[in-house]
């Protein structure tokens, strides 16, 4: 059924046709005014389009109305979905063998020893007054969430769940100090929100108590 459905989408004019009937039916005559074809080529790629099951027709008075039929679009969605559900079974393998590797070496919490050290250098190479800042920063991430993983991220310290997992929010001395999250962060927007903007980033001008706290929120909120 995919091969059938993908080789008439593969056309571009009957893929336009597609995106024009997503947008609700139409009949051959309004088709090809919207998208200047010619109606007996209209007819032509409707026909196609028919004999996947991509469109249907529904007889209204004189004239011939097309709808899209949803079920060949969501065997295409199971079929992609199986993919995704193939790749997290294979990274699954993949993780495993690295940390088998890891085994052969040095162990995890070597490992896991060197990236807290490594981060512990990057802020202490930060200027004054920044350096003071990283340091408080460092023991208000962990002590807000003592299970998390600090590593060297993109030139920062960065701190994640675990040593081979994404890294949930970092901060950096450039001419701010500056506190943020990544898109793996676990954050959406408040209900009440008027917009889908969601606060990623803040330059910190001092840390006194309310702002640790805040930080310290955030971290844990991130972290899910």
């Amino acid at each position: 059924m995919q091969a059938t459905v993908f080789g008439a989408l593969g056309e571009p004019s009957r893929f336009q046709i597609v995106e024009l009937l997503r947008g609700g039916p139409f009949s051959v005559s309004d088709i090809a005014e919207a998208l200047s074809i010619r109606q007996p080529q209209v007819s032509k790629h409707l026909r196609v389009l028919s004999e996947a099951g991509i469109v249907t027709v529904e007889p209204v008075a004189r004239r011939r109305i097309y709808h899209l039929d949803a079920e060949p679009f969501g065997q295409i969605s199971d079929w992609v979905d199986s993919f995704e559900r193939l790749w997290e079974v294979r990274l699954d393998s993949l993780d495993g063998y690295l940390n088998s590797i890891d085994k052969k070496g040095k162990t995890m919490a070597d490992k896991t020893e060197d990236d807290v050290t490594a981060v512990l250098e990057k802020i202490e190479a930060m200027a004054e007054p920044f350096k003071d800042m990283g340091r408080r920063l460092h023991e208000v991430i962990m002590d807000s969430v003592p299970t998390l993983v600090p590593r060297v991220w993109y030139g920062m310290p960065g701190y994640a769940k675990t040593k081979s997992s994404p890294v949930l929010c970092f901060f950096r001395a450039d001419e701010y100090m500056s506190f943020g999250l990544t898109e793996k962060a676990h954050f959406t927007c408040d209900d009440e929100s008027p917009d889908h903007l969601i606060e990623s980033a803040w330059f910190l001008t001092d840390l006194d108590e309310p702002t640790e706290m805040r930080i310290a929120a955030i971290v844990k909120q991130a972290v899910g």
